[in-house]
């Protein structure tokens, strides 16, 4: 029987232990007394939005002149490619303005100091994307926004 009554008492301590330390944990979350933060009512009512710096960003154009004028229903598109992600993932094409047969032109937003990779592609049935002198497909090319050009 003794064995059984200390395991009570053990019990019995242990549990006002525990109890103890969670009140005193507790109570100091009630505004009771004195007090080393804010009061509840110095909480603004709406909140307040994160502020963020804003990038700033630079009017950047792309030229590019091609051999010879598009086909019936096709359009030049500046492709903006994220090599991390895979160049066909996460590109985003942009509609070239043509200036004449053979020459494009677009204006882009883009943040200051980024380096750009892009290429250049025919969007008509299917894409087709630029290529070399050996007819090897161009991956990207690189620019890096300096400034307003």
């Amino acid at each position: 029987m003794k064995p059984r009554r200390k395991s009570h008492l053990f019990f019995a301590w242990a549990m006002t232990l525990l109890i103890l330390s969670s009140l005193g944990c507790t109570l100091s979350l009630f505004g009771g007394g004195s007090s080393s933060g804010p009061a509840a009512t110095d909480i603004p009512s709406t909140p307040v939005p994160p502020t963020s710096t804003p990038v700033a960003l630079s009017e950047t154009t792309f030229n590019v002149q091609i051999p010879a004028a598009l086909n019936a229903g096709e359009n030049m598109v500046l492709v903006l490619v994220d090599e991390v992600t895979g160049l066909a993932l996460n590109a985003r094409s942009y509609a070239m303005t043509p200036q004449d047969a053979t020459h494009y032109t677009v204006t882009l937003p883009l943040p200051l100091g980024e380096i750009i990779k892009y290429r250049y592609a025919r969007l008509g049935g299917m894409t087709v994307y630029e290529d070399d002198y050996s007819g090897q497909i161009i991956r990207y090319r690189m620019a890096r926004v300096d400034g307003p050009g």
